[in-house]
């Protein structure tokens, strides 16, 4: 599968300045002429939605808008505003929630620009994510999520369940 690229900003926080645009505005996207992040929300999934420093992992599937030739499919965790995903998906993916099945579709300025990717990304590409959220974690178990993420093994899969027993498991 084609790995997305990490894109490497001035700073090492996005700032997110507006949501997303609305489900209105999805079925009127037109590909070339916008500059927003659009979405339409599949299934609403549960519990606290997705805000900026919540570790979130999705299963998705990247299409080009132009003409749906497939680029990549795959799953990822990652770290709302941090920057190590392209911007749409900053943008697009706040506010979904557990469970949710979110389609995005992203302007070139906010995924790839005249650049493109991969060679199989061509420049100014608008892109179409279908994005589902198996997982959203905040503060000390968002680090955790992340932590092990870097050298998960079994040793850390152990201690991970151990801490998950110890505090949540094992009272009751």
């Amino acid at each position: 599968a084609f790995i997305i690229p990490t894109i490497k900003y001035q700073t090492s926080v996005i700032i997110i300045q507006k949501a997303a645009a609305s489900n209105a505005e999805f079925d009127n996207y037109y590909p070339g002429a916008e500059r927003e992040v659009a979405f339409k929300d599949i299934t609403t999934g549960n519990g606290k939605p997705a805000g900026k420093g919540d570790v979130i992992w999705i299963k998705y599937k990247g299409t080009l808008l132009k003409d749906g030739t497939k680029f990549d499919a795959g799953k990822i965790s990652f770290k709302l505003g941090e920057g190590r995903v392209i911007p749409g998906w900053e943008e697009g993916l706040m506010g979904v929630r557990t469970g949710g099945k979110r389609i995005l579709k992203i302007p070139p300025n906010l995924a790839y620009g005249r650049s493109g990717a991969g060679g199989v990304i061509p420049p100014n590409a608008d892109l179409e994510f279908e994005c589902q959220v198996k997982s959203i974690a905040s503060g000390p178990v968002g680090k955790i999520v992340m932590n092990a993420k870097k050298s998960f093994n079994l040793k850390t899969a152990a201690i991970v369940c151990l801490i998950g027993y110890v505090f949540f498991g094992g009272k009751k």
